[in-house]
């Protein structure tokens, strides 16, 4: 999947009341255009619960600022899986003030990634 498709289907996804899940694995391909597109469906959806990105080496901490920002809006999203990434510790920063205003978010999992001992106080501040 590239950049091309990953509009078309955010964009069909923004207006679907049945979808509740969004599987995003494995996509080499895919660059910050498509977390931006990530980003504007997570802000907009009512009906998405799980959005999953693993094995993403693409995914890093530019596309966490825009899926926190997104996230500090959304009031669906229930979980995040973001692992085996390359996720460091502006990624943890970002998701840890997104969480002290997300109150919907139950499941944050970051596995793999290249966070260092630092993140995980940018974590939890």
């Amino acid at each position: 999947m590239t950049d091309d498709h990953a509009k078309p289907i955010t964009n069909g996804l923004k207006i679907n009341t049945t979808v509740t899940q969004f599987h995003l694995e494995s996509n080499p391909s895919l660059t910050a255009q498509s977390a931006h597109y990530l980003s504007e469906l997570i802000k907009s959806t009512k009906t998405l619960k799980k959005v999953w990105f693993e094995g993403k080496p693409n995914v890093n901490d530019e596309w966490i600022v825009l899926i926190a920002s997104a996230l500090t809006v959304d009031r669906s999203v229930r979980e995040i899986i973001m692992n085996h990434s390359r996720i460091g510790d502006e990624g943890a920063k970002a998701f840890g003030e997104m969480l002290a205003i997300n109150q919907t978010l139950t499941t944050l999992c970051l596995f793999n990634n290249q966070i260092t001992d630092v993140g995980p106080k940018a974590l939890t501040d």
